[in-house]
C-alpha cells in the first residue's frame, strides 16, 4: 500500500448514503488495462467481511457484469452512479486516457464530495504538487483530466502496481487482502482493522457452522461415495484416456501438415501459411506458429481469388484506393485496395478475354481493351458501362491509355498495327488512324506532359508519336530482339523501358540511345515490367515470380517475390510505391507489401565510427553514441536529430562506450589513458573521478539492468565490476583465462553475468563472485556474442558462426545450434539481440541479419542485408530491438544507423488466414488431409 507524504485521509468522514442507493461502490477502470483486476477486486469486496447467511457483504457495480442489454449506456451507467455510496477509480495511463472513464469521474464530482472518490493507483505515476495544490500535470499520467484541481488538499491513494500485471487474485494473497480491505473500510463505515477483524470472526463462524454441517453429513456422504467412487473413477479414467488420444490425434495432424507445409515455403509460401495455420488450429505447436510467421515475413501482403481465367491486367486507381484486375474469364473486377475485399459485382460486358484497362487521371472512369474488338469505358462509381462500346475496329485490340489531361484515349490494335484516337468527351475519333506495322500492337503509352505517344508491338522496334503536330518523331527505336512486348515511361517521362524476351533496356528520350546495360533475367522470358513512383525502381514479371531492380546499379533488389504458381502476366506499382500488384496464370491477384522487413525510411547519418544504439523505454526516441566523442539522439516520428551533439571527454579517441538503462549516464573508456569516465548526458559534464585499475584496454562495458553496476571486459581476457555510485572496484575480480578480448552480459535481473574469452564461456553470481559453472571451456572457436533472453531462462552464445542456446535453469545446451549459412569467409556474429517477447533472435555478421525463431531454432524469412557505406562494409558495431519488438535499430562501423521494420502481427493465425484471404479449399483439404472432415478454419 503506499500513502504518499503524509497525506489526509480522505474518507475519513463519508457521507451517509441516500436511501435509494443500491451499489455501496461504482467501479471505473480501463478495460485495456485492469480487466482481470477490476473483476477480482469486486468480487473481493463482496466476499470479505460477509456473513455465512449473505450472498454477499455488500453489492458493488461493475459494467459487464452489472449491466443489462440496454440500448441507452449512458443513461445506465448514469444510474449506477447516482445510485452508489463511492466511486472507486482504478488509476493507470490507460484510464487515463480513456473518454468513458474520464466523462465517469467529472460526472461523479459534479455531484458528489471528493471524499467519496477512492484512487487506487495501477499503472502510470501520481504525483502532488504541494506548491500548486493541485496534481503535477506534467508528472501525473495515472489521472483522468477531470480529476485534476478538485482536491483542496493532497488526497490518499492505495498503490495497486504491484499487484496489476498478475493473472489470478484471492484474498489469501496478503497484499490483495490488504488493499481489498483499504478499500472496504469506508464501504462499511468502520476503521480497516475492524474490517480485517469482521472478516475473520466471519470466518471462525462460518467454518464452524461448516465443521457441524460436515459432520452431520460424512456419515452419510460416505454411504453414498463408497458406491459411486468406482463409477466415477471408471469413467474419469476413459475419458482422461480418450482426451489424451483424442490429443496425440491432433498433434499428429498438426505435425503431418507443418511437414507439408515446409515443403511449400519456397514455391508456393501462401499455401505453405495455409497449411501452418491449419496445424496451429489442430495443434498449437512451435512448428505450427514458425510456419505462419514464415509466410508473414514474405513480402505478399494479400490473395485477391475471384477470378476464373487467367488475370493478365491490374491497375491502380491515380488515388491508390482501388485496384482493377482483368483477365480471360472477360470480367472486370474492382477491389477496395484497404480492405482487400471486391467491391460490389464484376464489370460484366465484353464477351471474350481483356487485354488492357486503364483509369482515366481523376479515377473517375475505367477504360477496358478486349479480343471481342471493343473498347469500352466504365463510370467507376455506379460499376456500370458508359454509353455504347468504341468498336468501329477491325481487329482485336490489345492496348489502351489515356493521356494526362483525360481528354484522349489511345487504343492499339492487335490485328493491324493501327492505333486509334478517341475524343472521350464525344467519343468520336481524332483524325485518322496511326498506321504503324502491319503486325500487333502491344503497348501505347502517353508520356508524363502528354505529348509523346510510345508505340511498341512484336517487330523488333519502337516508335515516338508526336501527339499535338500528329507526325512520328525521328526514325524508329530499334530494339535488338524479335518484338518488344511492352513499353513504359518513367514517372519524369524522361525514360523509356522496353521488354523483349528476357531483357529489359532503358531509352534516353532525348538522346534515343540506350541507357547503361540491359537487366536480363537469363532462362526466363519477361512479360511485364512497372517503374516505381519514384523512378529508382523496376518490377519484373516472369515465369511465376517477380523482381525488384535499383535502376542506379542495375542490380537485384532482395530475393524475387515467389506465391504465385503460374506466370506471372501482370504488374502495377500503387501510386504511394508501397504496394505491388500482381496478376497470373493461377487466377489470382497478389498484393506485395515492399515495405516489409525492409528500411524505413533513410538512414540516420551524422557519426563518423563505428555506433552503438538503444531505444528510449517508450520507443519514440534512438540513442546513438560512437567513437567520434558524439552522443545524438533522434526522433523516431521524424527521423531527424533532436539533440546538439554531446562531445562528452577528454582528447583521445573513444574505444568504448555503454550507456545507464535510464539512458542518463554515459560511460567512455579512450585510448588516452585506459581509464572509464562517467558522464552526466544532460549536463555533458564528468562525474567524480575516473575509474582506476584497468589491467588492459577495456574492448566493452555494460551497465547492470539497474544501473548500479558496470562491467568492463578487457582485451586481457578479464571482467572488472565497478560499483557505480561510488567510482571503487567491486571486491572481486572474475578471473576469466587468458585468451583474447573478454566479453560480458548481464542477466534482465543483475544476478547472474555471463562472461567469455577465446573459447571459454562462464556464468558467474553477481553478489558473491562465486562461478556458478563452464558452459564451455577450451573450444577450438571462440565466442563472438553473448546476450540473455528478456526473462533471464535463455543464453545466447555466437560459437564460430553458429548460436547455441544454454537454458539457465537446466544448465544445458537447448536443441541444435542456429546455424548461419556458410559465405566463403569465417563467419563471425558480432551482435545479438533478442526481441522483447524473447521468441525472435537477431544475429549479426558480415553486413548480414538474420531472425530466428527461438522456438524451432530456424531462420524466419530472407536476411536483412544491410547496404554498404564506406570502407567497412561487412562490420555491424550496434543492434537494438525497439521496446514493442517491431524495429530493428542496426549501426555499423562507418556511422551509419538504419531501421528496419519487422514487425510481427499480434495475431498471426487471423493475419495468415487474412493474407490467403480464404481456408483451404476442399479440394486442397482432400490433398492434405485424406481422414479428416472438411472445415472452413480461417473465419
Amino acid at each position: 500500500m503506499s500513502v504518499p507524504g503524509n497525506a489526509p485521509n480522505a474518507v475519513s468522514t463519508p457521507p451517509v448514503p441516500g436511501q435509494s442507493a443500491r451499489y455501496a461502490a461504482f467501479i471505473s477502470y480501463s478495460h485495456d488495462s485492469d480487466s482481470v483486476l477490476a473483476p477480482a477486486l469486486r468480487d473481493a469486496l463482496h466476499r470479505l467481511a460477509r456473513p455465512w447467511y449473505r450472498q454477499r457483504a455488500l453489492r458493488v457495480f461493475l459494467d459487464e457484469r452489472s449491466l443489462a442489454a440496454n440500448p441507452g449506456l449512458w443513461s445506465s451507467i448514469e444510474s449506477a452512479l447516482d445510485s452508489s455510496d463511492f466511486l472507486i477509480l482504478l488509476a493507470s495511463p490507460e484510464a487515463a486516457a480513456s473518454p468513458w472513464v474520464d466523462r465517469e469521474v467529472r460526472h461523479w464530482l459534479t455531484h458528489r464530495s471528493t471524499q467519496t472518490l477512492l484512487i487506487a493507483q495501477t499503472g502510470g505515476e501520481i504525483v502532488w504538487d504541494t506548491a500548486c495544490g493541485d496534481f503535477d500535470r506534467t508528472a501525473t499520467t495515472a489521472l483522468s483530466p477531470a480529476a485534476y484541481g478538485r482536491f483542496a488538499e493532497e488526497p490518499r491513494w492505495i498503490d495497486l502496481r504491484g499487484l496489476a500485471d498478475r493473472d489470478d487474485y484471492s484474498l489469501q494473497l496478503p497484499a490483495f487482502h490488504d488493499a481489498v480491505a483499504e478499500l472496504a473500510a469506508p464501504l462499511h463505515r468502520v476503521d480497516k482493522d475492524q474490517i480485517v477483524g469482521e472478516d475473520i470472526s466471519q470466518h471462525r463462524r462460518t467454518m464452524r457452522l461448516v465443521r457441524a454441517a460436515v459432520a452431520a453429513l460424512v456419515t452419510l456422504t460416505l454411504l453414498a461415495v463408497a458406491g459411486a467412487v468406482a463409477a466415477v473413477r471408471q469413467a474419469g479414467i476413459a475419458d482422461a484416456q480418450r482426451a489424451v488420444a483424442e490429443d496425440r490425434q491432433r498433434l499428429a495432424t498438426s505435425r503431418l501438415l507443418d511437414a507439408q507445409a515446409d515443403n511449400l515455403r519456397i514455391t508456393d509460401p501462401v499455401l505453405s501459411g495455409l497449411l501452418a495455420a491449419t496445424a496451429w488450429h489442430f495443434s498449437h505447436t512451435a512448428e505450427a506458429r514458425f510456419g505462419i510467421l514464415s509466410t508473414l515475413a514474405t513480402s505478399v501482403e494479400a490473395v485477391l481469388n475471384g477470378h476464373t481465367g487467367d488475370v493478365s491486367v491490374v491497375v491502380f486507381s491515380p488515388d491508390g484506393k482501388t485496384l482493377a484486375t482483368a483477365g480471360a474469364d472477360s470480367a472486370i473486377r474492382l477491389w477496395d485496395v484497404a480492405s482487400r475485399r471486391q467491391i460490389g459485382d464484376p464489370l460484366v460486358g465484353h464477351s471474350e478475354e481483356i487485354a488492357a484497362l486503364a483509369f482515366s487521371p481523376d479515377g473517375k472512369t475505367l477504360a477496358s481493351s478486349s479480343t471481342d474488338r471493343t473498347v469500352r469505358l466504365w463510370d467507376v462509381a455506379s460499376r456500370r458501362q458508359i454509353g455504347a462500346p468504341l468498336n468501329s475496329f477491325t481487329g482485336n485490340h490489345s492496348a489502351v491509355a489515356f493521356s494526362v489531361d483525360g481528354k484522349t484515349l489511345a487504343c492499339g490494335g492487335a490485328g493491324d498495327g493501327r492505333v486509334w484516337l478517341w475524343d472521350v468527351a464525344t467519343r468520336r475519333e481524332i483524325g485518322d488512324p496511326i498506321n504503324v506495322y502491319t503486325g500487333v500492337v502491344t503497348t501505347v503509352a502517353f508520356s508524363s506532359d502528354g505529348k509523346t505517344l510510345a508505340i511498341g508491338g512484336r517487330h523488333g522496334a519502337l516508335r515516338l508519336w508526336d501527339v499535338t503536330a500528329r507526325r512520328w518523331i525521328g526514325d524508329p527505336i530499334k530494339v535488338p530482339a524479335i518484338s518488344t512486348y511492352t513499353a513504359v515511361f518513367s514517372p519524369d517521362g524522361k525514360t523509356l523501358a522496353t521488354v523483349s524476351a528476357s531483357t529489359v533496356r532503358l531509352w534516353d528520350l532525348a538522346t534515343r540511345k540506350q541507357i547503361g546495360g540491359p537487366i536480363e533475367s537469363p532462362g526466363v522470358s519477361i512479360f511485364e515490367v512497372a517503374f516505381s513512383p519514384d523512378g529508382k525502381m523496376l518490377a519484373t514479371a516472369s515465369d511465376s515470380t517477380v523482381r525488384l531492380w535499383d535502376l542506379a546499379t542495375r542490380r537485384q533488389i532482395g530475393n524475387a517475390f515467389k506465391g504465385h504458381t503460374d506466370t506471372v502476366s501482370a504488374i502495377a506499382f500503387s501510386p504511394d510505391g508501397r504496394t505491388l500488384a500482381t496478376g497470373g496464370a493461377d487466377y489470382t491477384v497478389r498484393l506485395w507489401n515492399l515495405a516489409t522487413r525492409r528500411e524505413i525510411g533513410d538512414p540516420l547519418k551524422g557519426h563518423t565510427g563505428a555506433v552503438s544504439v538503444g531505444f528510449s523505454r517508450d520507443g519514440k526516441t534512438l540513442y546513438t553514441s560512437d567513437a567520434d566523442r558524439t552522443v545524438r539522439t533522434w526522433d523516431l516520428a521524424t527521423h531527424r536529430q533532436t539533440s546538439n551533439v554531446l562531445a562528452a571527454h577528454e582528447p583521445g579517441e573513444v574505444f568504448a562506450v555503454a550507456f545507464s538503462p535510464d539512458w542518463k549516464t554515459l560511460a567512455t573508456v579512450t585510448t588516452l589513458d585506459s581509464r572509464v569516465r562517467l558522464w552526466d548526458v544532460a549536463t555533458r559534464r564528468q562525474i567524480g573521478d575516473p575509474f582506476d585499475g584497468n589491467a588492459g584496454s577495456v574492448y566493452e562495458m555494460i551497465f547492470s539492468p539497474d544501473g548500479k553496476i558496470l562491467a568492463a571486459a578487457d582485451y586481457a581476457g578479464g571482467v572488472r565490476l565497478w560499483d557505480v555510485a561510488v567510482h571503487r572496484q567491486i571486491g572481486y575480480f572474475l578471473d576469466v583465462p587468458s585468451g583474447g578480448r573478454a566479453l560480458a552480459a548481464f542477466s534482465p535481473d543483475g544476478s547472474v553475468l555471463a562472461s567469455a574469452s577465446g573459447g571459454t564461456l562462464k556464468l558467474w553470481q553477481v553478489a558473491t563472485g562465486q562461478r556458478i559453472g563452464y558452459l564451455l571451456n577450451g573450444h577450438e572457436g571462440g565466442v563472438d556474442a553473448v546476450a540473455f533472453s528478456p526473462d533471464g531462462k535463455i543464453l545466447a552464445a555466437a560459437i564460430a558462426g553458429a548460436v547455441r542456446l544454454w537454458d539457465v535453469g537446466d544448465g544445458r545446451w537447448i536443441g541444435d545450434p542456429l546455424v548461419v549459412p556458410p559465405s566463403g569467409t569465417l563467419i563471425t556474429l558480432s551482435r545479438m539481440a533478442f526481441s522483447p517477447d524473447g521468441e525472435t533472435l537477431a544475429t549479426a555478421g558480415f553486413g548480414i541479419v538474420r531472425l530466428w525463431d527461438v522456438a524451432t531454432h530456424r531462420q524466419i524469412g530472407d536476411p536483412l542485408v544491410v547496404p554498404p557505406s564506406g570502407a567497412l562494409t561487412d562490420a555491424i558495431s550496434g543492434m537494438a530491438f525497439s521496446s514493442d519488438g517491431t524495429s530493428l535499430a542496426i549501426a555499423d562501423f562507418d556511422g551509419t544507423v538504419r531501421l528496419w521494420d519487422v514487425a510481427l502481427p499480434a495475431d498471426p493465425f487471423l493475419s495468415v488466414c487474412g493474407v490467403a484471404g480464404r481456408s483451404l479449399t476442399e479440394q486442397e483439404w482432400g490433398r492434405y488431409l485424406r481422414d479428416e472432415p472438411f472445415q472452413q478454419v480461417c473465419p
